[in-house]
């Protein structure tokens, strides 16, 4: 993915996530009412984590089955996010 996509809050969150083993699964550009770019990663930490290693960006969940059950980060300035699933996310 070009970094370029995303916003300059959430390049150093991708750039830390991806060199704790996480790739790189979807970027969605523009298909989501909430954000205008979301990038799906294949791991990442738990909710609690997030919120401790990414202060300043909005720490999410979601638990609508319809969609893949995530955490992530969002920066609500630009509108976008990155997420990971839940299952297996670590405390790092």
């Amino acid at each position: 993915m070009s970094e370029e996509k995303l916003c300059a809050h959430l390049q150093p969150v991708l750039k830390a996530l991806v060199a704790r083993g996480a790739n790189v699964r979807e970027v969605a550009i523009g298909a989501w009412s909430a954000v205008d770019v979301a990038v799906t990663l294949s791991q990442g930490p738990t909710l609690e984590a997030a919120r401790a290693l990414f202060p300043g960006l909005t720490a999410w969940r979601n638990d609508d089955q319809h969609y893949s059950v995530e955490f992530g980060v969002s920066c609500d300035a630009c509108r976008h996010a990155i997420g990971w699933p839940r299952k297996g996310a670590t405390e790092r």
